[in-house]
């Protein structure tokens, strides 16, 4: 009897630690994705096929939508003007969202992906008319 009681401790203690694990490293992810809310501003170039590559500038705000799922609103400039174009992304792991944003100025559509590290991200950006990379801070 003894013995059986020592089993089940040990087995509800296990259980608990596998748990308690658990919610600990689940945690972080939350905390991260919870961190990507927000308004972010930096800069980064674009390179457009048939243009070249500019500097541009831009703030973007995120929002929680559900979950994972973020909305995203971005506000950038250039030397050859303003566009601004909105979104949405997904926490596919960890740090990283991915997603997709349209700009209705120019009806284009591009694949966003973001790796957030702590108050700084690095956005990339493609689509068939050129891609970008930039470097944001949380404001």
């Amino acid at each position: 009897m003894k013995l059986k009681q020592i089993t089940e401790t040990v087995s509800l203690f296990c259980a608990f630690i596998i748990l308690a694990g658990c919610a600990f490293f689940a945690a972080p992810s939350e905390a991260h994705a919870a961190s990507l809310t927000g308004t972010w501003s930096g800069s980064g170039s674009m390179t457009i096929n048939s243009k070249g590559t500019e500097r541009v500038r831009c703030r973007v705000t995120y929002s929680r939508v559900s979950g994972q799922t973020f909305s995203m609103y971005a506000r950038c400039a250039s030397g050859a003007g303003k566009l601004s174009q909105s979104g949405s992304l997904t926490r596919i792991s960890g740090n990283n969202f991915q997603g997709s944003v349209y700009n209705a100025q120019y009806g284009v559509s591009a694949s966003v992906y973001v790796k957030l590290r702590g108050r700084k991200q690095t956005v990339y950006i493609s689509s068939a008319g050129g891609s970008g990379q930039f470097s944001l801070r949380k404001r």
